[in-house]
């Protein structure tokens, strides 16, 4: 599978789970909602799949190197503030690994 069709099978995860639109994610909204969406989509591609800022900024079109890794420098405050974050970035990151087939020893759950 190509980059760019791993990332938006994770974005389509991630905009369902949080129910958002996949465009909402690709945007520039600032709503809280979307924001953490676009947040937890970027994390999951750089930890399940090793994407790198540059990647993602590439494929997503809307987003410079530095605002992608800015953005997922906040992924431990959401965490750690937002339950539902933590419960919608699990099952997320659950249905992924089994969709891509990523083996659960191969992946740590840590963030």
């Amino acid at each position: 599978m190509y980059k760019t069709q791993i990332f938006n099978l994770i974005v389509n995860k991630v905009a369902a789970g949080c129910e958002v639109s996949t465009e909402d994610i690709l945007g520039t909204s600032h709503r809280q909602d979307i924001v953490d969406a676009r947040c937890m989509a970027y994390k999951i591609a750089i930890k399940l799949e090793d994407f790198t800022a540059m990647d993602i900024a590439v494929i997503s079109r809307k987003n410079k190197p530095k605002a992608v890794r800015d953005l997922v420098a906040t992924f431990q405050t959401r965490w750690d503030r937002t339950k539902n974050f933590r419960t919608i970035y699990k099952t997320v990151t659950k249905e992924l690994k089994e969709e891509l087939g990523i083996n659960e020893n191969e992946e740590e759950t840590d963030l």
